[in-house]
């Protein structure tokens, strides 16, 4: 098994056509690990990372794009947090952008296609010791085009101790997991951006900068843990050095289990 996820989230204020709604929302999972089968139960373990793979061609597709793969180290990107509860683990993505992400293994997921369903498994930090559900299989959440998510074991019935919702931006019910006071300046731009943020347990930290679309125009930063303030720099170009077009654009600050969006007006 191997897939990959990208992350995406834009601000209320943004109108985006109907069609793409549930893609701009963020999806949240939890892992109750205290629950799966006497051979594959994933607990007391120091790290939950997910193989995922995504299915775009059907609603009963799956594996066809991927991140990680088991007996293979995992990276921060496939890196779940602890949610305060012994054993449950949760992160929360951005759909189409985490699997457009580079470290998809087999092709990135492109921001047009319909992402329908994700099939997954659960893993420590050295891509085994998997975690499956109460028949050692693995888990799909299905819907993913739609309003409503549904997590289902292989047979497509519901298993309740894995759970994914759309959330709003920013909505996290994670407290000692998040991002503080984040800002963009000057605003509007006609060169450089500046970036100030504050950062608490944070895992998966990405800085990305996105069109009015969702699509990503540059990565500015991904790293698995941070303190503390941080500040950082757009220097206003994508992510193949060409300045970007005069327009809106979004700097979409996020982690495993929260994040935070801010405009910025580019006008030279």
């Amino acid at each position: 098994m191997r897939n990959n996820l990208y992350t995406f989230t834009l601000t209320a204020a943004i109108c985006l056509p109907a069609t793409l709604i549930a893609q701009t929302d963020s999806m949240r999972i939890t892992y109750d690990a205290t629950v799966g089968g006497a051979s594959c139960m994933f607990v007391s373990k120091p790290q939950c990372f997910w193989i995922v793979g995504v299915g775009v061609t059907g609603p009963n597709a799956g594996w066809e794009h991927r991140l990680g793969n088991i007996d293979t180290p995992p990276i921060p990107h496939q890196q779940f947090g602890p949610t305060g509860t012994t054993d449950h683990w949760t992160k929360t993505i951005h759909v189409y952008d985490y699997f457009a992400h580079p470290s998809v293994d087999t092709v990135p997921v492109h921001p047009d296609s319909t992402i329908y369903r994700l099939r997954f498994v659960f893993a420590g930090a050295s891509g085994s010791d998997l975690g499956l559900d109460t028949s050692c299989q693995e888990f799909s959440i299905k819907g993913v085009n739609t309003a409503t998510l549904a997590v289902v074991d292989p047979n497509e019935q519901p298993y309740p101790w894995v759970t994914a919702e759309w959330i709003t931006p920013g909505q996290s019910s994670v407290q000692d997991l998040s991002i503080h006071s984040a800002k963009v300046f000057p605003n509007p731009s006609s060169g450089s951006v500046n970036i100030e943020f504050t950062a608490k347990h944070v895992i998966d930290l990405r800085v990305d900068v996105l069109n009015t679309f969702g699509h990503v125009v540059k990565t500015l930063t991904e790293t698995s843990l941070t303190n503390g303030h941080r500040s950082l720099t757009w220097d206003g170009a994508d992510g193949n050095g060409n300045a970007v077009a005069n327009g809106l654009y979004l700097i979409r600050i996020s982690s495993a289990a929260d994040g935070q969006t801010r405009q910025v007006m580019v006008l030279r």
